[in-house]
């Protein structure tokens, strides 16, 4: 019977960020409120012991008004810290609770060496700030802590290769990680690095040189140095995507996403043990297997009961059984064989077809409908996040590929049906005379006068004082700057003579 405990955690504390930079996929996000993961959930990971917690990946974690609040718990029940960060959010309380914590890895993202560069890159944030908040947590974190730095590579920085070893050598850091960007929309396609991937690996060998003459002691990692010259010329000093100087100060740091993760597990034939070893929890309090399924929900047991669930056991025996899962798994490409990504290839800098990126459209239960290559999917939203690029669609459990947005709408409410996982409707808030309501992925301004409406009954978006909106926005400034009403008794009997015909429809349907 299985019985270890998970090696990794990860926890996204949000499924935002306050920085909107260029190449990010935040930034081409729909503008809507997001989950944040409630500080109080941090404790139903007591009894982990041994686990490593990554605190976030692809949102910013501080984002998180209660992030300190997370920390102060994960060390009480004696759990390690590894931490991905823009920086620029490290206010006292934060820095306060990361220094008294067992931080293992404290990761930058931090694009550019020059202050014009930064700046253009990450929009929102401030280069002199976020260096003197970096400088102040790591002058107050414990010895052992390691420090690295995350450079994205696009044209706007691409000459600053050099610049960003020493910028971060200089403070002290152990590592720093160059990733070429990839193109995720269209307007990015201007600063690929793929046409100048010449000049951009000219750049690096240079740096790596310079960092092993001056003997540096932070190290400089890259896909690229797996086929670099210098593999050659300092066969000593490349160790797989990793340059070294030789100095004795040198420290060395752990990937712990493919350590913990590569490798066959229990009647594996894919080289993954991931269900195994690893678990992701989403700001919903959703605890995920593989980066796709869904297996239980913090708010509901703690994590060693769903770890070791039906649930989770199910999805263990389904990878095992169903061979087609494990090689369309977009967190096995691109996370955990990062460091091996070719670097000559066009796929690894963009993520095709540009001229038509996937959109999100609209969510309806417990599906976001995308719209992409004139089609629309209804992907579940406890899959997580799919690159729709380059995932089997077709061997995704309970997702629909539709021709219409009609069609997978009905798709994506039959399966509520099926499942009787219909959410009912929510109250946001009132905005003067309306009430703002979410239901059905869409947000809807409700005249006050209109009394009691029931949204899962009627199509109410026709209907005289109401306001439908994609975002809650979106509804919020309509509510805001609607003038006249209608009269409230005509738009009563407006519903009653809807409900009335849709209750003789369903009459007539059953005879």
């Amino acid at each position: 019977m299985f019985s270890d405990l998970p090696k990794l955690v990860e926890i996204e504390p949000t499924l935002t960020c306050n920085l909107r930079c260029r190449m990010c996929h935040v930034s081409y996000m729909p503008d809507e409120p997001r989950p944040m993961f409630p500080a109080e959930l941090a404790g139903k990971l007591q009894g982990l012991v041994g686990t490593e917690i990554l605190l976030g990946s692809g949102f910013e974690p501080t984002m998180n008004k209660g992030f300190a609040q997370i920390v102060r718990t994960l060390t009480r029940i004696g759990l390690r810290i590894e931490l991905i960060t823009n920086g620029t959010l490290l206010d006292d309380d934060t820095i306060a609770a990361l220094a008294d914590a067992d931080v293992r890895l404290l990761v930058i993202s931090f694009d550019g060496a020059r202050r014009e560069t930064y700046e253009h890159i990450r929009r929102r944030a401030s280069y002199d700030h976020t260096l003197e908040r970096v400088r102040l947590l790591k002058s107050r974190m414990a010895p052992a802590t390691l420090y690295a730095a995350n450079c994205t590579v696009m044209r706007a920085n691409v000459e600053e290769v050099g610049e960003s070893v020493a910028l971060w050598d200089e403070i002290g850091f152990d590592q720093i990680r160059f990733i070429a960007m990839v193109v995720r929309n269209p307007v990015m396609e201007a600063e690929s690095i793929f046409p100048l991937r010449e000049r951009y690996h000219a750049n690096l060998d240079a740096a790596a040189e310079e960092l092993i003459a001056r003997r540096r002691r932070i190290s400089m990692a890259s896909p690229y140095f797996h086929q670099s010259r210098l593999r050659l010329t300092h066969p000593d000093k490349v160790v797989g995507p990793v340059v070294v100087s030789g100095n004795p100060d040198t420290r060395k740091i752990a990937e712990l996403r493919a350590d913990y993760q590569l490798g066959a597990g229990p009647g594996m034939t894919w080289p993954c043990r991931s269900p195994w070893t690893f678990a992701r929890i989403l700001p919903t309090g959703d605890v995920e297997l593989c980066f796709k399924f869904v297996v239980g929900n913090l708010r509901e047991r703690a994590f060693k009961d769903i770890w070791f669930g039906e649930a989770a056991t199910a999805v263990r025996a389904r990878v095992i059984a169903e061979t087609t899962i494990c090689p369309a798994c977009d967190h096995y490409r691109f996370c955990l064989r990062g460091s091996a990504i070719a670097t000559d290839d066009p796929a690894s800098y963009v993520a095709p077809p540009t001229a038509a990126p996937p959109r999100l459209v609209e969510t309806v239960g417990a599906h976001n409908i995308i719209s992409w290559r004139g089609r629309y999917v209804a992907l579940p939203r406890g899959l997580g996040t799919v690159d729709v690029h380059r995932a089997d669609l077709e061997s995704l459990p309970d997702t629909f590929i539709t021709d219409t947005l009609t069609a997978a709408r009905r798709a994506a409410r039959d399966w509520i049906a099926r499942n009787e996982l219909s959410a009912p409707p929510r109250f946001l808030e009132s905005v003067g005379a309306y009430n703002l309501v979410q239901w059905s992925g869409r947000y809807y301004a409700l005249h006050q006068a209109l009394g009691r409406i029931e949204l899962d009954r009627i199509d109410a978006a026709g209907l005289p004082g109401v306001i439908v909106a994609d975002s809650f926005r979106g509804a919020q400034a309509a509510a805001g700057a609607r003038g006249k009403l209608p009269p409230w008794r005509r738009a009563a009997a407006t519903i009653r003579s809807r409900l009335a015909g849709g209750r003789a429809r369903r009459a007539a349907a059953q005879r």
